[in-house]
């Protein structure tokens, strides 16, 4: 390996929060790089580690220096800068004044006629640039509550306690977060022999970690946990459940992370397996596993060690006992609870207060059952309604709010309750994060539309709206799965039926939440998604499965090369109307006498038997059938437009005329505004 010009930083802390070593460590790398690019300093590699006590970036072939600039300032020209004589005028001087030049310093270049003054901007070493490259990243990184340590001003996510700063193997000096620069590091804390070891070169730092117990790159560390589990599954002819954001927050718990496989008591599995995972995951931060023959949760668990023990015996019994601790309480919980009927729990709801201006839990299910008489009016759905906010009463989910619905459909099936109330119970908070899946079941789909309106409309009354970044009520997840429970689940609502369009700025914030989906999860331009909510009236609009089928119907249209062609014959058609001020006109009749020119009397024709075959179609939401039944009409409107010319001086053949393009123009917006389609064309 070129070990020449390799640049180490490495910052030593408290341990770091899991959950925001990547995020920190890719930010830190960013900062860096834009700074080195912005001046011009070229290298081959920022490699990244992040640890649970470090964070640190190598930057591999950097070249030693800057290399010495030539800098040029132009003056006047020759003819204003010298006189007859050939002496400085007053432009010269006052050139050189305004820029600090000496007079003797002035030349004159005659390629260009002007004076000029030459500067040499001496070579710079890289490493001199360096510490308050890091200085600045430091400063910047996305530290949401910074902690300050000791006696000290300065703050940072955690105390820092040791930094490392080297230009191949001479330390730059410097002082970062108040700790000077070194070239020594710490390893793992019980498995390092020494409290701090010697980086003798800045490209040997993740070997010498490696020496003193620690793998300090993050997806390395990663692969190894993702490795040794799923041999210690394979060996109990099982799979393991682990979720990527459970696997990347173990991996920044360890350092040297160590796979034990850890044995259950069998009656623990009579608890519902979401309780079983939900315990493991939560509290222990631990991996089930599943019997590849059936899928169902086996008396185990891989618990990630932090270290190479000698007495991984010791090690597997601390992590059973901590864990029979907590089953034992979820069963203690499981049990209780059912010794209540989730019904019986709802009297309870009045006295839970579920946001002071809105009311209690109980107050909540009211509002739940009025909006299900929208969307199912029956007797289970009323039930469904009453019985969602029970289970929040459960010692289990108070334990672990994560299983807020899931207990309530194991609670509702041990009551006797339907299976369809049982499943929508569990189903009304789906989905409950981005990617997730969404409900099935009739009931189960309006049950969570019912409680995303619920908590969007009443949100949104106490003027609690995201602003910026910042998003605690995490509406816009809320919008969004809205969104998806519309589209995806086909569901033809009305937002103004479910209340939303009494509060337009909701509205719009649906509707952005909307353009998000289709643009980030489906790929679909914005002009596009603009060209189908343009067309829309404010009644129409709340209509989002409408929405979606007009979108996906113009998306598959915008293939098809008339598209280009229409999209410019309305963009014309919209400058004509514009200019005559009549955008907003309702058209009348057109005057079949008044129809001099072939191409005219040819679109007329079109257009009306256009009219009779598309307004069916668009009432039966047939609009792939529309689109290609306008792309009929490319013929007629190119000829209009080579023939016909609308201003003419005759106003009532112009008139009529203007009548002709507002039915054109109408017919098209029946289905979406073409004009704001970024296409080219001829015409």
């Amino acid at each position: 390996m070129n070990i020449n010009n390799h640049f180490l930083f490495e910052i030593g802390c408290e341990e770091l929060p899991p959950n925001s070593l990547g995020l920190l460590s890719e930010s830190l790398k960013t900062i860096v790089s834009d700074v080195l690019h912005q001046q011009g300093i070229l290298f081959d590699e920022i490699k990244t580690f992040a640890a649970p006590r470090r964070l640190a970036i190598l930057i591999e072939n950097l070249p030693a220096e800057i290399p010495a600039v030539e800098g040029r300032t132009s003056g006047p020209p020759l003819s204003m800068a010298l006189d007859s004589a050939g002496n400085y005028t007053q432009a010269a001087l006052g050139w050189a004044k305004k820029n600090s030049i000496p007079i003797d310093k002035i030349e004159k270049d005659e390629t260009i006629q002007k004076l000029v003054f030459k500067t040499l901007k001496p070579s710079l070493k890289v490493s001199d640039f360096l510490p308050e490259i890091i200085k600045k990243a430091v400063a910047n990184l996305p530290i949401p509550k910074p902690m300050r340590w000791g006696n000290q001003s300065i703050k940072f996510i955690r105390p820092v306690h040791w930094v490392v700063m080297l230009w191949n193997e001479q330390v730059i000096h410097t002082e970062i977060l108040g700790v000077q620069t070194t070239r020594m590091t710490r390893g793992h804390r019980v498995m390092s022999k020494t409290l701090e070891t010697t980086i003798n070169h800045a490209s040997e730092y993740e070997e010498t970690l490696a020496n003193i117990g620690v793998i300090a790159d993050f997806q390395k560390r990663k692969n190894s946990i993702k490795d040794q589990l799923e041999k210690a599954a394979q060996l109990l002819n099982a799979s393991v459940v682990a979720p990527d954001d459970l696997l990347n927050e173990v991996t920044g718990l360890v350092e040297w992370p160590v796979v034990l496989t850890v044995t259950l008591d069998e009656h623990f599995l009579t608890l519902p397996s979401e309780v079983l995972i939900t315990a493991m995951q939560q509290h222990q931060k631990s991996f089930a596993l599943k019997s590849v023959k059936d899928h169902q949760l086996i008396p185990y668990f891989l618990a990630v060690s932090n270290i190479a023990s000698r007495s991984p015996e010791a090690v597997i019994h601390g992590n059973q006992r901590v864990m029979q601790a907590r089953l034992s309480d979820a069963l203690f919980f499981y049990e209780n609870d059912q010794k209540i009927a989730l019904i019986d729990r709802r009297e309870g709801t009045k006295n839970v207060i579920y946001q002071a201006k809105l009311g209690t839990l109980f107050d909540k299910s009211e509002r739940l059952r009025e909006r299900m008489k929208v969307l199912i009016n029956s007797a289970e759905a009323d039930r469904a309604a009453q019985l969602s906010q029970c289970d929040l009463m459960t010692d289990m989910v108070n334990e672990f709010p994560e299983l807020q619905g899931t207990m309530g459909y194991y609670y509702a099936q041990k009551n006797g309750e339907s299976n369809a109330i049982a499943i929508a119970l569990k189903e009304q908070y789906q989905p409950r994060f981005s990617g997730d899946d969404l409900p099935e079941t009739i009931l189960g789909i309006a049950l969570a539309i019912a409680e995303r309106v619920d908590t969007l409309i009443g949100a949104f009354s106490l003027n609690q709206k995201p602003t910026g970044n910042k998003d605690p009520f995490k509406l816009r997840r809320h919008a969004l799965s809205l969104v998806r429970l519309f589209i995806e689940r086909q569901q033809d609502l009305d937002l103004e039926t479910l209340g939303i369009i009494k509060n337009s700025e909701l509205q719009e914030f649906i509707i952005e939440r909307l353009k998000f989906f289709y643009m980030n999860e489906k790929n679909i331009s914005l002009p596009v998604i603009q060209a189908v909510l343009a067309n829309q009236s404010m009644s129409q609009s709340t209509h989002l499965y409408d929405f979606s089928l007009r979108l996906d119907a113009l998306s598959h249209f915008m293939k098809q090369p008339e598209v280009s062609v229409l999209a410019a014959a309305n963009k014309r058609v919209q400058r004509i109307l514009e200019q005559a001020n009549k955008m907003n006109d309702i058209h009348t009749d057109i005057n079949t006498a008044l129809l001099l020119e072939p191409a005219e009397k040819k679109l007329a024709e079109a257009l009306l038997h256009a009219q009779q075959i598309i307004q069916p179609l668009l009432l039966k939401k047939q609009y792939s059938d529309v689109l290609q039944h306008l792309a009929l009409l490319r013929e007629p409107i190119d000829l209009f437009f080579e023939t016909v010319m609308v201003n003419v001086e005759d106003e009532s053949l112009r008139q009529n005329r203007l009548v002709l393009l507002m039915i054109l123009r109408q017919l098209f917006m029946g289905m979406a505004d073409f004009s704001c389609l970024h296409l080219p064309a001829s015409i």
